[in-house]
């Protein structure tokens, strides 16, 4: 820098001077900060806050030297000699260096690197033995620390298959399995598992099969029938009521609807498939013959024009409740009605 006279001269400040024709003192710094808590991986920030000099490189202690007139950079750590995301607790110290008249020059900081393993956990469970088709919710207790997950595995721990990741999961294992859990990620390099064997028994069996057609005329049946065995029970049900009496592995339909059983030994149940029974029809008729029945005095019964006659000589007076449905098996015509001689009901 020169003056209007064309005379050069230095501006530099001293604490004790103040500013003036001379060199400003050297004076390195820098600034460091850590980035593995924002990625998880063992990286250094720095930035030159140095006077006095712009020709500066970094010695981040691990035999890694920048180049002169990087003034801010990142800088990952190695592990033995590899870059990876696991590595232990280490102390580095970082220096800033330069060369001046008086020869090189220093300023250094001390880096620390501190990585905790999580805790071995301890798994709890609500129930360790469930059925084949329940599932069961597995909890720990412990603390991450430096880790930034719990890693659960079937099998084995950390080579076996992975299932989830968190303090609390579900899990509904067909067979007996042992799962395993422990902390991972970060600069972790823990190896400890807690585990836990979650003991699967057998359902029993409950496919429901029919005799025969499941679709037949009003008077018609099939009998249903569930594959059984020594202390199984047994309950049917229609449309997902109970049918009072029907604990049998099999049994016999007579009206539509929605038929399945539940099974159960003594340790767990199932439900069965669920079979939909239909009444599409009324047994064939010739409206020529009356219909009869198998008690004494014999009543019969015809259709005549849209007109249902009803003879029974020995019961004549007597109130009867009379129902009628069309072939699909509908319900169109209900009465009550008392007998006599020949009744005659006109069904609409």
């Amino acid at each position: 820098m020169e003056n209007t006279a064309g005379t050069n001269f230095k501006a530099g400040y001293i604490d004790s001077i103040g500013w003036g024709n001379y060199d400003t003192p050297l004076l390195l710094s820098f600034y460091a900060t850590e980035k593995f808590t924002s990625t998880g991986m063992p990286y250094v920030f720095v930035r030159n806050y140095s006077i006095g000099t712009d020709s500066i490189c970094y010695d981040f202690g691990d035999g890694v030297i920048s180049d002169y007139k990087q003034h801010s950079l990142y800088h990952l750590y190695k592990v033995n000699g590899h870059y990876q995301s696991a590595y232990p607790s280490v102390n580095y110290n970082i220096c800033i260096k330069t060369v001046n008249d008086s020869g090189p020059q220093s300023s250094c900081q001390s880096y620390a690197i501190t990585c905790v393993d999580a805790t071995v956990p301890v798994i709890t469970t609500a129930a360790a033995t469930i059925c084949s088709n329940d599932s069961v919710i597995l909890n720990l207790t412990g603390s991450l620390n430096t880790a930034t997950k719990w890693a659960w595995y079937e099998g084995s721990c950390g080579n076996g298959a992975a299932v989830d990741t968190g303090s609390t999961i579900t899990v509904k294992p067909l067979v007996t399995t042992t799962y395993f859990v422990r902390g991972e990620g970060g600069c972790t390099m823990s190896t400890v598992c807690d585990s836990i064997t979650i003991t699967v028994l057998p359902t029993p069996p409950a496919v429901v099969t029919a005799s025969g057609p499941i679709s037949f005329c009003l008077g018609d049946s099939v009998i249903l029938s569930v594959t059984t065995g020594v202390g199984i029970n047994h309950q049917w049900k229609n449309y997902g009521s109970v049918i009072s009496g029907a604990t049998l592995s099999d049994y016999t339909v007579y009206s539509q609807g929605y038929y399945n059983v539940i099974v159960n030994d003594s340790n767990c149940f199932n439900t069965s498939n669920t079979l939909h029974v239909t009444v599409p029809c009324l047994l064939p008729f010739d409206s020529d013959l009356k219909l009869t029945t198998s008690v004494p005095n014999q009543m019969v019964a015809w259709f005549n024009d849209g007109i249902l006659h009803i003879q029974y000589p020995a019961i004549y007076g007597t109130e009867f409740s009379v129902v009628v449905y069309d072939l699909p098996g509908k319900l169109v015509f209900q009465t009550m009605v008392k007998l006599t001689l020949e009744s005659i009901i006109q069904v609409n």
